[in-house]
């Protein structure tokens, strides 16, 4: 009886405990996340950015797996087998052969696809995958809006990527892709890279942080004489598993080089390891061209998702509702090959 009540009492403060270091974390965290959307409308000092759309290779802005799509893109600071082909630093302690298709239905005739595989390579892992876009048949029109016939226009990444652990609480990673981007007769090319390091927290039980620069290289050739700059990104990011609850949060912080700082939250509520639930929030900026402003919005972008395993494979979808273009419907099937 008394053991028993022992054993009740130790796991009441274990639980006690963590919720105090969660509310410490969260407290904290929450600070400095307002501090930095309340401190983004006045570094843009209330401007439009001078530097939107002026990058090429726009597709690779697009995250093409569901799981953290479901979640506002919130990835950086989650190693884990589920994010093994968009966070360089996932594939650390991969076991076995693992191997992911996803699919997704945007607007129109536009189509967009994954499919990759990873495996462990010496003292870490190795990924390969490829990335397409389909935009399928455009129309062709002179000035006047002639018609003139059709073409075509379609995206292409081909990355291999390799991680390890360099402390046992430090992983990274580093991928390399070669970019290919077609418009009609028109081609463009260029080598990438991206670079994470994800850290846990020891002190704090549950707690990741991370580091990573994405879209770093240097373009080829342009589809003419001129060559656009790489869609350039620096995202921190933080991931908080509760040890007594079935709920992780996600956040991370991105600056590009073509707009205005971002935040993107997330959450993953986990079912016994069966089923999730998933949902997240990015902010946004609502552009008034007439005025020559813009301002941040909080709750720009939500996404939603679930999720369910079954015999060593997991089905992911997402759901991004966009009210000026069309609904996107995101797919996504991984697992163990191996």
């Amino acid at each position: 009886m008394i053991r028993n009540k022992t054993k009740c009492t130790n796991r009441s403060y274990a639980f006690i405990k963590e919720c105090c270091q969660t509310s410490i974390f969260s407290g904290t965290f929450l600070i400095f996340i307002l501090v930095m959307c309340l401190k983004a409308p006045e570094l843009n000092a209330g401007k439009i950015n001078e530097y939107i759309a002026t990058t090429g290779f726009s597709f690779l802005k697009i995250n093409p797996f569901a799981r953290p799509s479901s979640m506002a893109g919130s990835f950086t600071a989650d190693a884990g087998p589920n994010n093994l082909f968009i966070n360089p630093a996932a594939a650390a302690n991969i076991e076995g052969i693992h191997g992911i298709t996803s699919y997704s239905l945007y607007f129109a005739d536009t189509q967009c696809g994954f499919i990759g595989v990873a495996k462990p390579y010496k003292k870490g892992g190795i990924t390969l995958g490829i990335q397409y876009i389909n935009y399928g048949e455009m129309i062709r029109a002179d000035e006047n809006g002639n018609y003139l016939g059709t073409f075509s226009a379609a995206d292409i990444a081909l990355k291999a990527g390799y991680s390890a652990f360099f402390k046992e609480w430090i992983s990274y990673g580093l991928d390399i892709g070669l970019i290919s981007s077609k418009i009609d007769d028109y081609n463009a090319a260029a080598i990438i890279f991206d670079a994470v390091a994800v850290m846990e927290l020891k002190k704090v039980r549950g707690l990741w942080i991370s580091a990573g620069i994405f879209n770093m290289g240097s373009v080829i050739n342009g589809y003419t004489d001129y060559k656009d700059d790489l869609p350039k990104l620096i995202r921190i990011g933080a991931k908080k598993t509760l040890a007594h609850a079935p709920f992780t949060f996600l956040f991370d912080a991105s600056i590009p080089n073509d707009n205005d700082m971002y935040f993107s939250f997330g959450g993953e509520l986990n079912l016994k390891d069966i089923f999730f639930i998933r949902a997240g929030v990015r902010t946004g900026q609502k552009i008034n061209a007439e005025k020559d402003n813009s301002e941040l919005e909080f709750l720009g972008k939500q996404s939603y998702g679930f999720g369910f395993s079954l015999r060593g494979w997991t089905f992911d979808y997402a759901f991004i509702p966009d009210e000026n273009i069309d609904n996107v419907h995101r797919f996504s099937i991984s697992g163990r090959i191996k």
